[in-house]
């Protein structure tokens, strides 16, 4: 459901093309790991055709998500980050540095 909103969130602000295929990446994603941090953070993100412009989203679940998370913890402060599969270098890496 948060990850819905989010990526709605990105369609709403024309940040994707496609809702659907940006869900994808991103779920494709967290079949390889978890991207819950640990301290009540989880930073979903993905690299996507459908990826328009770099963008973060940010979202608050008070009551937390289960998230699969490093130390056990429900996510309650979600950055979710897009990035253009196009795109050149590793800056979404910077992002994720800077978050953790």
């Amino acid at each position: 459901a948060i990850i819905n909103e989010m990526i709605g969130a990105l369609d709403r602000a024309g940040a994707v093309s496609s809702a659907g295929d940006f869900k994808e990446a991103i779920l494709a994603r967290e079949e390889e790991s978890s991207t819950g941090i640990g301290l009540n953070i989880a930073i979903p993100h993905g690299k996507s055709d459908a990826v328009l412009k770099p963008s973060i989203v940010f979202g608050i679940k008070q009551n937390g998500v289960d998230w699969k998370s490093l130390d056990g913890s429900e996510a309650k402060l979600i950055f979710m980050i897009a990035v253009p599969r196009s795109s050149k270098g590793n800056a979404h890496l910077k992002v994720l540095q800077m978050l953790s």
